[in-house]
């Protein structure tokens, strides 16, 4: 039995009051939240009821009227392509709203990721819907200071960019590529900058590294993360570890031949001047990975005189001082990965 619409007005007004206790607010919350659960609220009715709290100019008003949008979503998706984009258009002019931002993103999330499976249908078959998809990813990156934000509205914007950019299918925003650059330049978390590793390969799947440029800001908002020196630590429930990042990270670096060359020069860097026999491993692999997966004479540019002799100073010189053994050993293989590639070449030609 549906819910009379003087009752639900009632609760929304409870829990978007700014007189209400947050006691009050939740309880409330909680009611409506039920209702939807069970059907007996639709989330139309809860937008249409919540529409002076969520234009209200007091920002605790339109904070807890978000919150309760965010909240609803996921039990009472949009079912047609106008619901669907008319709510995709109210957030992203509320994106701009720098007070309810993080709600805003909550609830960005909770449309397009939370409740990706019903909603897809709808943004892959009309293109209203997508086009106000698209609008919305280029407010993400456009209006919202991500540095700004905590932690898990960092992640959540992360995933909101990429459930629209390669989900979705949606018309991509004018220098989507550096916009990105942009939103994840200086993340230090390590959950976040998986998320964000992990995005660099699909960029380059989906054709999006067009130009030098594109490709200078790709690499150099990920290589400056080279190498991982993450470590877990004591008692840490989170589940990232080193091995994770390094992997996500190489492949970033890995995932286009327009990186190649400044990966190249990045690991001849760190072989050059590094102390750290760590940073020193992980620049061979890169090495030897750069030749695997793009050829030698693709994956090393035109730096193969210059790998040659870092690789013979590891091998030969070795720097005794740092514990060179693992060091040999690895530029060894190295130059063994880098000959097989040279050699692969030469047959297919």
């Amino acid at each position: 039995m549906a819910v009379d619409a003087a009752e639900v007005r009632q609760r929304i007004d409870a829990c978007c009051s700014s007189v209400s206790t947050p006691e009050q607010s939740k309880k409330s919350m909680d009611s409506i939240i039920a209702d939807l659960a069970k059907g007996k609220l639709s989330l139309a009715q809860v937008i249409e009821s919540s529409g002076e709290h969520l234009t209200s100019t007091n920002d605790l008003v339109r904070n807890l009227a978000t919150s309760l949008l965010a909240t609803s979503i996921p039990h009472s998706p949009p079912s047609n392509p106008t619901a669907l984009t008319t709510l995709l258009t109210f957030l992203s002019e509320r994106l701009k709203d720098e007070p309810c931002v993080r709600e805003v993103i909550r609830a960005c999330e909770a449309l397009l990721v939370t409740s990706q499976g019903r909603v897809q249908p709808l943004l892959l078959a009309h293109a209203e819907c997508a086009d106000a998809a698209g609008r919305l990813l280029a407010a993400a990156l456009k209006d919202v200071h991500v540095q700004s934000l905590a932690l898990g509205d960092r992640a959540r914007t992360y995933r909101v960019i990429e459930a629209c950019a390669f989900e979705y299918g949606v018309p991509l925003p004018e220098r989507f590529v550096e916009g990105f650059c942009n939103a994840m330049d200086g993340e230090r978390d390590p959950r976040n900058l998986r998320l964000c590793f992990n995005i660099i390969p699909r960029i380059a799947e989906r054709g999006l590294i067009t130009s030098p440029e594109v490709a200078e800001a790709i690499f150099s908002v990920t290589s400056c993360y080279f190498p991982i020196t993450f470590q877990p630590p004591p008692g840490d429930t989170v589940g990232i570890t080193n091995a994770m990042l390094k992997d996500a990270l190489m492949e970033s670096m890995l995932c286009s031949h327009k990186l190649a060359s400044s990966a190249t020069d990045l690991a001849l860097g760190k072989l050059a001047a590094s102390e750290s026999m760590s940073a020193r491993l992980d620049a061979l692999d890169l090495l030897s990975s750069l030749a695997a997966r793009h050829g030698a004479r693709v994956g090393l540019g035109g730096s193969a005189r210059q790998v040659w002799s870092a690789l013979r100073l590891q091998m030969v010189d070795g720097q005794a001082d740092l514990g060179p053994d693992d060091v040999v050993q690895r530029a060894r293989s190295c130059l063994v990965h880098l000959l097989r590639a040279a050699s692969d070449e030469e047959e297919r030609e």
